[in-house]
């Protein structure tokens, strides 16, 4: 069986009308999370919780997409523990059922994580300001470019299920966060082209342009700020620590490995991120690393005509290949071992 996981806030008719289309299929199931909708919407999700193949869990009060979300994914055992397959779908009628069968069988055959990318046509105002800031704010910050990386629908199989549920994030910025996480663990993302569809001017959706893209980039931005920390701290110790002898050295190696270990926990306190406290090897090469490429810069800096500026983009250079390889190396092998479970 594959489950439709539908968080919803304050829905209308479309809802049940989507989840009766839905179980049409025989093999899949609806779960919906009522985010805090209140006591006037209960008619509409006592229609959804009456229907074979769904069920409604309830927030008392809106705890934000990205939880409710994560709240389906927690429990979709509870009511479905034949899952193959987890679909994200929005409640406000933008997926047509047809697009949604075929993503589960998209990603069915691909044993992936399968990602909408919309072909936009005419696009409301609201919607064009949200889609275009989010899709620059995540090239700037995660250097790699979606053309549309806001979609609700996207799929993945439940073998998936732990790494979604550690994902920070409780309101729109879950979404984005799951894409981070699944290429910082090596997951593969599949496109799934379809086209987009709005309803009226999109008044149906609860997205908020500006506040709720400040909200993700702020999210995405404290991700890269223990790095750029670390990082301002080993130029500070490059332009003022003595080249000179043992003790430069010492010093130097010293203050690499500092700054290894705050970034890490920076990372673990600031961004809530659990993969960066599972693991103690990769703690322990951040660590190496960053004290290598000081060490190293004490030794490129004896050359003729580097510098020590030139010596440390250097070494810095070099230690970052090394170092992303072997920490997307332990990620994956992570996942293999993951899924073998």
């Amino acid at each position: 069986m594959e489950v439709v996981l539908i968080p919803a806030y304050k829905p209308d008719d479309r809802l049940p009308k989507l989840a009766d289309g839905l179980i049409k299929d025989p093999t899949i199931g609806v779960l919906v999370v009522d985010d805090g909708s209140g006591e006037e919407f209960a008619d509409v999700f006592g229609r959804i919780a009456a229907t074979d193949r769904a069920a409604v869990i309830t927030h008392d009060v809106n705890r934000g997409k990205g939880r409710a979300l994560k709240t389906g994914l927690s429990r979709i055992s509870e009511f479905f523990p034949e899952c193959r397959c987890v679909i994200f779908a929005d409640a406000d009628g933008q997926h047509p059922v047809a697009d949604v069968l075929e993503i589960r069988d998209e990603c069915l055959r691909e044993d992936s994580f399968v990602l909408t990318t919309r072909i936009f046509g005419q696009m409301p105002l609201r919607s064009r300001i949200g889609n275009g800031f989010m899709r620059l704010a995540y090239a700037l910050f995660n250097h790699k470019c979606y053309t549309d990386n806001q979609c609700g629908l996207r799929a993945f199989p439940t073998g998936m299920r732990e790494l979604m549920l550690s994902v920070p994030g409780d309101r729109y910025e879950y979404e984005m966060a799951m894409l981070v996480r699944a290429e910082k663990t090596g997951v593969r993302i599949v496109p799934f082209y379809r086209k987009a569809v709005y309803i009226g001017d999109n008044e149906s959706s609860h997205f908020r342009p500006v506040t709720d893209s400040m909200r993700v980039v702020g999210r995405m931005s404290l991700s890269v700020l223990p790095s750029l920390l670390g990082f301002l701290i080993r130029i500070v110790a490059v332009a003022l620590v003595p080249f000179t002898g043992l003790m430069g050295f010492v010093a130097l190696m010293l203050i690499g490995m500092l700054t290894g270990l705050l970034t890490v926990a920076a990372y673990s306190f600031s961004y809530r991120d659990p993969g960066y406290k599972d693991s103690k090897r990769e703690l322990g090469w951040r660590i190496v690393t960053d004290a290598a490429a000081l060490c190293l810069t004490f030794a490129l800096s004896a050359g003729p005509g580097i510098g020590r500026m030139g010596a440390y983009l250097i070494a810095l250079t070099l230690t970052y290949f090394v170092k992303y390889e072997v920490l997307k190396g332990m990620a994956v092998r992570g996942m293999d071992q993951a899924g073998g479970e």
